[in-house]
């Protein structure tokens, strides 16, 4: 999903886990049209916080991401689509 925030765009990035220290930390990191990485110097705690600050710095977060996570969302959103009977 790109949105738009002014005259720019947003770009895809993706969000990714790092272990430390017997923690689960995120990071971001976006490939450029150059094919360099841009890839944030920050960890986050919790997966939310890295996505606000991807997304302060123009980047949008990618929707295909395979992280240990994604099967908690794509749970979570299934459950909002079903149509009560």
């Amino acid at each position: 999903m790109t949105i738009t925030d002014g005259p720019t765009s947003s770009k895809a990035c993706e969000i990714y886990s790092v272990l430390r220290k017997n923690a689960l930390l995120w990071k971001w990191r976006c490939a450029g049209a150059d094919g360099g990485m841009t890839v944030c110097a920050e960890e986050y705690a919790l997966f939310f916080q890295c996505a606000a600050a991807a997304r302060a710095r123009g980047y949008e977060p990618r929707s295909g991401w395979t992280d240990p996570c994604a099967s908690i969302f794509a749970r979570r959103e299934a459950a909002k689509t079903v149509q009560p009977k």
